[in-house]
């Protein structure tokens, strides 16, 4: 799978400019994937099983994804995109602190059907993306730098708060201790813990 890439592009990397039919064509897809992984696990899904489902050829699958991979990754870049545009337009956005007005955001929405999927197969296939996608948002909110130009200690240090941070939301999802936390209470606590290992006030 691709995890090269934080933000999604228009259309799989595979496929020729977006037009009205391939638009179709992949949201059939996606849509029939996830429709899929509600009803069996991963491992046992097929392509034939998809292309049947999404009322496609394999041909035409083929001509836009190289495998199942490609299929979750779509889902995955699709879902960032849209939280990305959330983002942009979150409430919060008036609370100063870049660091913490990314925790309230993140806390308040989850990362839609990242962090809440059910699935393990389907979740350690699109974890990569998803924390990609988050450490350049905490570079961005703690040290108002890319990723890319972090030194390595505020590398490591913004991957393991990604990372750590995907685990507590995925946690708090399910049925754990986290999950009866207030979001008030457990933003100051994310903040408390991000702030500390990024070494940051903000």
């Amino acid at each position: 799978m691709d995890v090269t890439a934080a933000d999604p592009p228009q259309h799989s990397p595979r496929c020729a400019p977006l037009d009205v039919r391939v638009a179709h064509t992949l949201s059939a897809v996606r849509t029939a994937a996830l429709e899929l992984l509600e009803a069996q696990d991963a491992r046992s899904i097929t392509i034939s099983q998809l292309c049947k489902k999404a009322s496609i050829s394999r041909p035409t699958f083929y001509q836009h994804y190289s495998g199942l991979d490609d299929v979750y990754a779509d889902i995955v870049r699709q879902e960032l995109s849209r939280t990305a545009r959330e983002f942009e337009g979150f409430e919060g956005s008036g609370i100063e602190k870049p660091l913490e007005r990314l925790i309230a955001f993140v806390h308040t929405h989850g990362m839609g059907n990242l962090a809440t999927v059910g699935n393990r197969q389907l979740a350690s296939r699109v974890r990569p993306i998803v924390e990609l996608w988050l450490a350049e948002r905490v570079a961005r909110a703690a040290y108002d730098a890319e990723l890319d130009a972090l030194d390595p200690d505020q590398w490591m240090r913004t991957y393991f708060v990604a990372g750590g941070l995907m685990t507590v939301l995925r946690q708090q999802a399910a049925d754990s201790p986290a999950s009866g936390v207030g979001a008030e209470e457990m933003a100051h606590a994310l903040q408390r813990t991000m702030s500390t290992v990024l070494r940051t006030t903000s």
